[in-house]
């Protein structure tokens, strides 16, 4: 465990689908993920909903606790958090007990905001399929996928995943996706993308 010099803290484990918390809801606690995948999403006004970033084992989240105490107005967890594989969660205290356990929040949510900037100026300057192939080939080593030969891989998901991850519709998901897998790159099963030719498909991006 990564806790703050031995200090015990209680962890949370969670189905897929389960939710964490819900917007608007008192953030009393920092999340540190100990393994599985989370995702923090919005729900727009027309009733989409956008994945605003996945959560990697190692990573925090929740760090709207962080400026809770000084929120006058519209205090209460700013997105919604769902697990979406199987996964545990340590339950960290709102203040970091010492510098040590600041510095690692502030650093994974340094590399967290890095990594969203990439990914935002990725997705204004390329194409969708560029995107879905960003999104399959980023799966590759974390819980979302399963190594299934030395050059295939299977990534747990559904169109409407990668649609709102890469944001775009679910329909031009589709579309790259037959694609694909009518170039030998891909093959679709329920829930489940296996990558025929990684190296290919990181040629992609």
């Amino acid at each position: 465990m990564n806790g703050d010099d031995a200090v015990l803290h209680p962890t949370r484990e969670f189905k897929v689908g389960q939710s964490v918390y819900r917007t608007g809801e008192h953030a009393e606690s920092l999340y540190r993920v100990e393994s599985g995948v989370f995702r923090l999403v919005k729900h727009t006004a027309l009733g989409r909903t956008i994945t605003l970033r996945l959560v990697l084992p190692g990573e925090y989240f929740g760090e709207d606790a962080l400026l809770e105490p000084a929120l006058v107005e519209r205090p209460g967890r700013r997105s919604d958090v769902l697990a979406l594989t199987r996964g545990v969660v340590e339950v960290l205290p709102r203040e970091p007990q010492d510098p040590e356990a600041l510095w690692r929040v502030t650093q994974s949510m340094g590399e967290q905001l890095l990594r969203l900037t990439r990914e935002g100026h990725y997705s204004q300057s390329s194409s969708t399929r560029a995107r879905v192939c960003q999104f399959l080939v980023r799966a590759v080593g974390t819980p979302l996928a399963q190594q299934t030969s030395p050059r295939v891989w299977s990534v747990f998901c559904t169109h409407e995943l990668v649609a709102q991850t890469v944001w775009c519709t679910r329909e031009h998901v589709s579309k790259v996706m037959r694609e694909l897998r009518d170039e030998g790159l891909i093959s679709c099963g329920y829930s489940r993308v296996v990558i025929l030719d990684l190296e290919r498909m990181s040629g992609e991006l």
